[in-house]
């Protein structure tokens, strides 16, 4: 099983990583993570909230891969979903 999840930065990321991760765990799901750069936002930022569900995939053995996109958010996760063929989105709500 696949679960797509929308990533908005790394303070959301740091909040929710652990939990998505015990979920995907308990299925028996990978993680794909997708961020999608807003107009001048910094791959920094990205990558950093990336690089928090990686780790925290590491620490409870669950494969995480990292997906880092440009463009139009609910475009992207749709054509994110079904390049991953993604079985489940889980996404949350910030600001």
């Amino acid at each position: 099983m696949k679960i797509l999840v929308p990533t908005a930065g790394p303070v959301p990321a740091k909040e929710k990583a652990d939990y998505i991760v015990n979920i995907a765990k308990r299925i028996g799901a990978e993680l794909k993570v997708l961020h999608i750069l807003k107009e001048g936002e910094e791959t920094k930022k990205g990558e950093e909230a990336l690089n928090l569900f990686s780790e925290a995939g590491q620490k409870a053995q669950v494969n995480v891969s990292k997906i880092l996109k440009k463009g139009d958010m609910v475009s992207a996760i749709i054509i994110s979903a079904e390049v991953e063929s993604a079985d489940l989105i889980i996404m949350g709500a910030s600001q």
